[in-house]
């Protein structure tokens, strides 16, 4: 979902550029194919964003220079090396942004959930309050299960902030998050020796996502190593889920 907010971002970018450099074409006594540098405030919360998406613009391919560059410096404080019809584009666009409502909070409480679910005559997923609705969702898809939370990580962070690392008892969880237009980019990745998963996910405020499982064999359920979890060893169908909630610290 990441994917489409970029997209989203490149076409704006692509038709505030390209009106830009029309508008730009009128006016006379200027070489609009000569690079120029102009410095420009983009909110903090997009600079990144806006200089990678700029970037991808400014490229070409088989080996020729760029068309521009884009530099952030703090503050959001952005310098362009561009030809002058470009930079109408660029400075369209930061008017743009600029003039966007800022977020309320910029600070996102993340929950994450390493669920085991064994195949079972019926579920016990009204047990879990918190995700009920989550793990009822999963046994109209896997069929009924008996589930049970493996390890719960909570962390907070500062939106594109950086990476946030948590080793639980199970679980090596790294988060990265970013608050952009009411939704959550969330860069998830989680290891354990019952399964790892690496997942770019779009999410809205309050938002219960299952971002992926994984089958385990007898063997893993039980464990035999450090007797976490035991249990017979049998032919039941066992599966690994990966629950993930977001939502703005209070």
């Amino acid at each position: 979902m990441q994917k489409g907010k970029l997209i989203l971002t490149c076409v704006s970018l692509v038709l505030a550029i390209g009106l830009g450099y029309v508008v730009g074409s009128k006016q006379s006594g200027k070489n609009l194919k000569v690079p120029v540098v102009r410095s420009y405030t983009v909110p903090s919360g997009r600079a990144e964003e806006v200089r990678n998406s700029l970037n991808k613009l400014f490229w070409q391919q088989d080996g020729q220079a760029p068309l521009g560059t884009a530099q952030i410096f703090g503050d959001g404080l952005m310098l362009v090396r561009a030809p002058e019809g470009f930079q109408n584009g660029v400075g369209n666009l930061v008017a743009k942004l600029t003039s966007l409502q800022p977020q309320a909070s910029n600070t996102i409480h993340i929950d994450y959930w390493l669920v085991m679910g064994e195949q079972a005559a019926e579920s016990n997923s009204d047990s879990i309050k918190l995700l009920s609705t989550v793990l009822s969702s999963i046994d109209k898809l896997d069929g009924p299960r008996k589930f049970r939370i493996l390890e719960h990580i909570a962390a907070n962070t500062l939106s594109n902030s950086q990476e946030v690392r948590i080793k639980g008892s199970i679980v090596e969880l790294k988060e990265r998050a970013k608050y952009v237009d009411n939704h959550i980019l969330l860069d998830t990745y989680a290891s354990s020796h019952l399964g790892e998963i690496n997942a770019d996910t779009q999410m809205n405020l309050g938002d219960y996502v299952v971002l992926g499982e994984n089958s385990l064999k007898p063997k893993d359920v039980q464990l035999n190593n450090d007797n976490k979890f035991s249990g017979p060893e049998d032919e039941t169908q066992t599966n690994v889920y990966h629950i993930i909630h977001v939502d703005a610290l209070k």
